[in-house]
């Protein structure tokens, strides 16, 4: 999910925290990763997904500005389509059961199930422990979203730059970090149900960074079924 980690794809679905290796980094670095584990999908069975991130900046840290958008839909466990934009550019992947499509901007091809970009797996991450032991996500209350119990849980920008300089090792810093990162996370699975932020940071370069984020699964038992490209 994104928003866990900086933001050096651009793509909102880096979950792992990986610092620059330094005697001075804590142990907890090298485990934050093990907080967050992938949710079988088949646990469920159909659902849609849609988020998009927009960075943006004049650091070299930011890795790729502008905005990526995607739609994640299956329609049963094997059976999903994916739909990438990146400043406008369309990437699309169709996985049926043993066959599988693909559409890399030169028109439709088919390719061997699990070697398309992504999987419904990259976005269904158990991220409760994670963000309560490493960054110190505060919760702030039970709200049904899309008919799912959840528990909404706040990252301030201060916990957030506290979280990162802690594992930075000997790369740059942050400083002077404000906005919020908010996660709506199922009961049950332990997943985002919803999640929106508006940050921004400066580095200790003197660059800065603003990241933006917005991720909701919805049509949840209620996807349509997925059909091969025509």
């Amino acid at each position: 999910t994104p928003a866990m980690s900086e933001p050096t794809t651009g793509t909102g679905t880096d979950t792992n925290v990986t610092p620059t290796t330094s005697a001075d980094v804590p142990d907890e670095c090298d485990t934050a990763a093990e907080d967050i584990e992938t949710l079988d999908p088949d646990l469920i069975p159909n659902f849609s997904i849609r988020f998009e991130v927009i960075s943006g900046g004049d650091s070299e840290e930011s890795g790729a500005l502008g905005t990526v958008s995607m739609t994640m839909e299956q329609s049963e466990p094997g059976t999903y389509h994916s739909s990438i934009e990146v400043e406008g550019t369309s990437l699309q992947s169709w996985v049926i059961g043993d066959q599988a499509w693909s559409d890399f901007g030169v028109g439709v091809m088919e390719t061997e199930p699990g070697t398309d970009l992504f999987g419904p797996d990259v976005l269904l991450s158990q991220m409760t422990d994670g963000l309560k032991s490493f960054y110190k996500a505060n919760e702030e209350g039970s709200e049904e979203v899309n008919g799912r119990d959840t528990t909404l849980y706040v990252i301030d920008g201060e916990d957030y730059a506290d979280a990162y300089n802690r594992c930075a090792g000997e790369a740059q810093t942050i400083e002077d970090a404000s906005g919020e990162l908010r996660y709506w996370i199922d009961d049950e699975w332990g997943v985002m149900v919803k999640g929106e932020g508006n940050m921004e940071w400066t580095y200790s370069d003197d660059t800065t960074t603003t990241f933006e984020f917005n991720q909701e699964m919805f049509d949840i038992g209620d996807t349509a079924a997925i059909e091969p490209p025509a």
